[in-house]
């Protein structure tokens, strides 16, 4: 008997204490990607050369700076649940396959939402020719 009371005790306890999880979200006001090498697509003579475009969204209206470097950085504002495109200049972000394992500066895009601002979303496109590629961009602090 003691053992059935000692069980349904704990039990309960198991029910009444609260637990902390991780709460990790794709919304945020500090980004960081990069535009790796895609292989051309098309023929030899005429290839397709990749571009990146980011794509931000928010749930509320808000404003975004994106930058590369020295050489591209564009502000827009960003209206509720819409998604807005800012076309990154290839030459400024592209990491080539011939710089692999080289440290390379300013090559970073940097996603960031103005001061006081409400949280957005962004994500990746990468496309040349007939291929694509997506990805989601998670904020900073979520690493």
């Amino acid at each position: 008997m003691k053992r059935v009371f000692l069980l349904l005790m704990f039990g309960l306890l198991l029910c009444v204490v609260k637990t902390f999880g991780q709460n990790i979200s794709n919304e945020g006001t500090d980004f960081w990607t990069v535009f790796p090498t895609h292989v051309p697509s098309g023929s030899v003579k005429n290839p397709s050369y990749a571009n990146i475009v980011v794509f931000v969204t928010s749930k509320f209206n808000s404003e975004v700076t994106v930058s590369c470097g020295s050489g591209y950085s564009e502000t827009k504002t960003i209206p509720a649940n819409t998604a807005i495109g800012f076309y990154v200049t290839r030459s400024v972000a592209y990491v080539d396959l011939s710089e692999q394992n080289t440290i390379l500066i300013n090559r970073g895009i940097h996603i960031e939402v103005t001061s006081g601002k409400p949280k957005v979303s962004a994500y990746a496109h990468i496309y040349a020719g007939l291929r694509s590629a997506a990805s989601l961009i998670l904020p900073f602090e979520t690493l």
